[in-house]
């Protein structure tokens, strides 16, 4: 698997969702790199009916946090790879994750103080400010 290879095909595969966080990837595409889902952070993981961020802020948690919506990771992202920062791409989960662990982790959301921020960058993407 190639990441260009990886990127062309998603955009074909996932649903509209996906496609504005498909196109920023592949803009920064040099930024991106193959890992194995245990080696790295941030990872995201290209599952076949979703695109999951696997991401850790020292500042907020010990653990990572697992976001799924596609908006959030975009959001995520933007901000990661702006600092020039790599993203690690697989096609698995970390290995030691359980099932219910996973579950949890997508059930958590962006923090609090975050929220304004994300809700004025969307207005923004979306040309409405």
């Amino acid at each position: 698997m190639n990441i260009e290879s990886l990127l062309d095909s998603a955009l074909h595969y996932y649903p509209d969702d996906f496609a504005l966080l498909l196109q920023h990837l592949n803009k920064c595409s040099n930024q991106l790199k193959l890992s194995t889902p245990d080696k790295h952070l941030p990872l995201l993981i290209f599952k076949p009916n979703d695109i999951y961020l696997w991401i850790k802020d020292e500042g907020v948690s010990d653990y990572p946090f697992l976001f799924t919506d596609p908006e959030e990771i975009l959001f995520i992202l933007y901000q990661h790879l702006s600092t020039g920062d790599s993203v690690f791409l697989s096609r698995e989960f970390p290995l030691h994750l359980t099932k219910k662990q996973i579950q949890e982790n997508i059930d958590k959301c962006l923090l609090e103080d975050d929220q304004e921020g994300f809700k004025y960058w969307l207005r923004m993407l979306k040309n409405e400010v």
